[in-house]
């Protein structure tokens, strides 16, 4: 069966739905159909350089312009357009990705490692993107049909900067561009001076009427292009438009802004944006065009690893086909992505794997294949839902999408390398099998370079993720602290090893906000009626996690809950926040089994003291048989705080007690006791900087200071999970006085493992962290980040595309900590010698560069920057540093 989207009348409302465009949209004239535009999804690339000024007299350099401070400091000035003297200093170039082929607009060019998103680029009117944005490349490749039938197709292009437009690789149209031969690093046309400033002089900034005026005049456009039919082949063809900045005017930089108002982001607007793209065609010609592509029996196309996939999206049926490829080395774990689609119910889909052989053999047993569930987050726009968790298990039938009419099914594919495998190059082929179809092959291709990964119990990053044994339990319908239960959580804590995580939390109160209704910690009455701590849940729970996590830092006894829910950071450590909760422990009948619920001694009276003394004499034994003596840590200290009291009392017996705090701002003590691990989302000492304003490195730090990336959520691109760790663990201290002066966080903190929707007592399904209002912990609810960073697979947690995006970053992380090691030590540095030290300089400086700016706009920008080659670099320097320190 083929499938076409055939753009006729009768079928405009389905071509809306598949494109992802609307009916209005669609009908643009009584005449034409929009059959592509900027909701629809192209082929991107882009590019980030040092901005280029032009100077006084004409020429355009990467330079900076230098004048007198004093001009921009009077609060008024009525000559603000007069130019102050000013001198030019050489600005460094980066340009990243560094080199963009010049045949990249031409038919035969495989953009199949670009980004495939809507094709609208840096396009926002106000808080706007950075300067250093220099191209925007976008590709879109169709079928005609029958070019006998086609009349034309008209294209119109809205942007800012330049634009040039190709068709089957031959330019059609540039606007606003120089004269002569353009390259990807070309500039556009300079903008006018009102571009940059006000009527009377000042810096354009703000959202007023005379602000927006100037704003919208910055879109230019390249008018509506005619594409004659003559430009057109039968088969497959192009269309390619390249974006170029326009260089600043010096007269930006030294323009003021008005009196009492800051200059902030939106004043150094993009030069380079593509604000919206749209290709028509007459309706009579529409039947001739398909812009999809058919499928007319089962395919495997090639999928990057850092795009989601979603259950509506519609496969590149016109890209080139090309192997998975990974980048890898020893002992470490390596992924790949692909789709099976067919116009039809794919049932009982099979792989078949065989060995991978060239340089050595690794075993297809090192080759392990999920299937990835349609269980994430929906888009915002249309609710189409994402494919996430990553299921061992296939689907028995894969059905096709209502809108799109295709079945869908992404694979992952992981390769595990052995330590003692042979460096070089090895291939396989995956063969997919599926009822009523004829196989598939899927290339693999694997380079393994001669570098060896830690164990992941040894790992050095140091991620906090909470593991919740009730969440566990209420999603798959175990009793809690059964077989069963106990079996769910070794596959919890196996999946949590691989993400470097080195906390464990022991709940000694219920009704915390991590939802326990009961604690681990039970109280029993011995025979003269007194209240004695149980250790066995504890001690069962710790063996789960250390067999597989090690010997972590951290195992937090969480003791200690606010009177109220903390709503927000106001007043964080003032008066009114440091207050105590009635303690609520968990009594159990050892004869019955029966648990209830009991309120604890009061704080501050003998009692209590005694209560605790119990408590810390009882679980000292049980972490030093985990080895875990030095890793107690006492919490959970918030936003709002306990008082002194509590915490003597809480550690009554033990001496040299740390805590741990989970706040919006960081704290290195409290009340007297040290804090061993905090976790913070402001004040934290250290921010991300390019390069040329320094160094972090969060792995010296001897404070354990972890961010909290309350910025993420389940719906964060992949692209953001998989550089946040290494962004903040490369952030530099704000000044020398920072408490974090050896720079840089150690870790995240403050994620959820497997925080699950559960129903509890038919209310509906919901997230069991802040669960009880007393204990919600406002706006530090764990469900305001990432809940579950694992997925409900259907027989206990599973890896997702989530956790698996920083995984394979913690193990670059790894291998960046390695070279900086090197770095960093005189006389270790002095083994590399200049010219390999200053190759690792030059790789780790593109890293935080790329890390720093992979947010947001720089998504489609990180995808398609050579992000293999980087790792392939990265690897490849930290061998050659070993092999030079092994000399």
């Amino acid at each position: 069966m083929r499938i076409r989207c055939i753009l006729g009348c009768l079928v405009l409302l389905t071509l809306c739905n598949v494109a992802g465009m609307s009916a209005t949209a669609a009908a643009s004239s009584a005449n034409s159909v929009v059959i592509a535009n900027s909701d629809s999804l192209w082929r991107i690339r882009t590019v980030w350089e040092t901005e280029e000024i032009v100077q006084k007299d004409g020429k355009i350099g990467h330079v900076k312009v230098l004048c007198d401070r004093k001009f921009f400091r009077e609060k008024e000035n009525k000559k603000a357009t007069f130019n102050p003297e000013h001198t030019y200093t050489n600005a460094p170039v980066v340009r990243l990705p560094e080199v963009t082929s010049s045949d990249w607009m031409q038919p035969s060019f495989n953009a199949v490692d670009w980004a495939r998103i809507p094709g609208k680029v840096f396009a926002k009117a106000y808080k706007e993107p950075s300067i250093y944005w220099k191209a925007v490349f976008v590709r879109k490749s169709f079928e005609v049909i029958n070019p006998s039938l086609v009349k034309e197709l008209n294209l119109t292009v809205d942007f800012k900067g330049g634009a040039v437009v190709y068709v089957n690789g031959k330019e059609i149209k540039r606007a606003f561009m120089p004269k002569g031969k353009i390259t990807p690093n070309s500039c556009s046309e300079i903008y006018p001076e009102s571009a940059y400033l006000l009527d009377e002089g000042y810096i354009i900034l703000g959202r007023n009427k005379e602000c927006k005026t100037k704003r919208a005049a910055r879109i230019r456009t390249t008018g509506e292009i005619t594409i004659p039919a003559s430009a057109l082949k039968k088969g497959v063809n192009t269309i390619a438009v390249g974006i170029h900045r326009a260089p600043t005017s010096y007269r930006f930089h030294l323009g003021r802004v008005k009196p009492y108002v800051t200059i902030h982001q939106d004043a150094y607007w993009a030069k380079c944006a593509l604000v919206n793209i749209k290709l028509t065609v007459d309706r009579s010609s529409a039947a001739a065009i398909d812009m999809q592509g058919s499928i007319s029996d089962i395919i495997a196309k090639n999928k990057i690893i850092m795009e989601k996939v979603y259950l509506d999206d519609i496969p590149d049926i016109f890209a080139q086909s090309r192997p998975i490829r990974l980048i890898g080395v020893k002992n470490g774990t390596f992924a790949g992505q692909f789709v099976v689609a067919n116009s039809s119910n794919i049932k009982n889909i099979k792989i078949e794997k065989s060995d991978l052989k060239g340089a050595g053999t690794i075993a297809a047993s090192n080759i392990e294949i999920a299937f990835v569930q349609s269980d994430g987050e929906p888009k915002k726009r249309n609710g189409s839902k994402s494919f996430d968790s990553l299921e061992v298990l296939a689907p028995a039938e894969v059905h096709t999408n209502t809108t799109t009419g295709i079945a869908l099914q992404p694979i992952w594919v992981r390769v595990t390398v052995p330590k003692d495998a042979k460096i070089g190059e090895y291939k396989s082929d995956l063969v997919i099998n599926s009822d009523g179809n004829k196989p598939v092959v899927m290339p693999i291709s694997l380079k393994v370079v001669d570098w060896t990964l830690k164990d992941s119990k040894d790992f050095t990053p140091r991620m906090d993720i909470v593991e919740s044994p009730e969440s566990l339990a209420l999603a798959y319908g175990v009793k809690m602290w059964s077989e069963e239960h106990f079996s769910l959580l070794e596959k919890s804590f196996a999946q949590l090893a691989k993400l470097s995580c080195k906390s464990i939390y022991i709940s000694a109160i219920r009704r915390t906000h991590f939802g326990n209704k009961n604690a681990m910690l039970r109280w029993y009455r011995d025979e003269s009626g007194d209240l004695q701590p149980d250790f066995e849940i504890i001690d069962k729970y710790l063996a789960v996690a250390t067999k597989h996590l090690g010997k972590v830092p951290g195992v937090i006894m969480y003791c200690w809950e606010p009177a109220e829910s903390m709503g927000h950071a106001s007043g964080t450590g003032s008066a009114r926040r440091t207050t105590n909760k009635p303690l609520m422990i968990t009594v159990i009948n050892k004869k019955t089994g029966r648990l209830s619920k009991r309120k604890g001694p009061a704080w501050g009276t003998p009692e209590a003291k005694v209560f605790w003394k119990k408590f810390n004499d009882g679980i000292t034994p049980v972490l030093k048989k985990y080895d875990l003596e030095d890793a107690r840590l006492y919490g959970l200290i918030g936003d709002a705080r306990p008082t002194k009291q509590a915490m003597d009392d809480i550690t009554s017996g033990f001496d040299n007690a740390k805590w741990a705090v989970h706040s919006h701002h960081y704290c290195v003590e409290w009340k007297g006791y040290e804090i061993g691990m905090a976790i913070a989302l402001w004040g934290i000492g250290s921010v991300p900087v390019d390069p040329t304003a320094g160094y972090g490195f969060g792995w010296t730090n001897p404070f354990w200071i972890m961010y909290y990336p309350r910025e993420l959520s389940l719906n964060s691109s992949l692209v953001e999970q998989r550089t946040k760790l290494e962004t903040w663990m490369g952030a530099k201290a704000r000044s020398a006085t920072s408490f974090a002066k050896a720079s840089g966080t150690r870790g995240l903190g403050r994620l959820g493992a497997d925080f699950f929707q559960v129903d509890v007592g038919g209310r509906g399904k919901s997230y069991l962290c802040g669960r009880y209002p007393e204990s919600a912990w406002g706006q530090l609810n764990l469900s305001y980040c990432v809940p579950n960073i694992l997925g409900q697979g259907k027989t206990g947690p599973v890896a997702t595309v989530r956790s698996e995006a920083f995984r394979e970053n913690i193990q670059e992380v790894e291998a960046r900590i390695f070279i900086e090691k090197a770095l960093l030590d005189k006389a270790l540095n002095a083994k590399l010698g200049k010219e390999l030290s200053t190759r690792c300089r030059k790789n780790l400086d593109k890293r935080i560069r790329m890390s720093n700016n992979a947010s947001g706009v720089g998504e489609a920008w990180f995808i398609s920057s050579g992000w293999q080659n980087r790792m392939d670099e990265l690897f490849t320097l930290a061998s050659e540093v070993e092999k030079a320190l092994n000399q």
